[in-house]
């Protein structure tokens, strides 16, 4: 929205839309996986292992399915198997908890399938 400089308020609308746009498009994206991951999978791990040890697990394998791009290095290129077997576990334990905590107190897997599109948008 507008060209050249812009004040505060324009600037701040763009942002706003801009993450907006992008996290719509992204949920498209992510809507597959949270559909398997948490309108599922995430059900099944919490009644077999617990709250915690399920959502961990669940982040796990989460982490683990996307190995080998990973490896590949796409997400980490200056250290992809650092990346993959470390800092992506690690953060993606961590926000199965925030994705977890938003289907249970949903009861949808939308909400997750938003933000993991907001997560792959930036």
């Amino acid at each position: 929205m507008g060209r050249g400089e812009q004040n505060w308020p324009l600037f701040i609308t763009n942002i706003v839309l801009t993450a907006t746009v992008y996290s719509l498009v992204g949920m498209v994206f992510g809507a597959g996986e949270e559909l398997g991951w948490r309108g599922y999978l995430q059900g099944q791990l919490i009644q077999r292992f617990g709250l915690s040890k399920g959502i961990i697990c669940l982040g796990l394998l989460w982490s683990f399915w996307h190995l080998p791009l990973l490896l590949a290095g796409y997400n980490y290129p200056e250290n992809p198997v650092l990346g993959a077997l470390l800092l992506s576990p690690i953060l993606l334990v961590a926000a199965s908890f925030l994705l977890a905590w938003l289907t249970l107190r949903t009861r949808s897997f939308w909400p997750a399938a938003l933000v993991h599109g907001a997560g792959d948008s930036i």
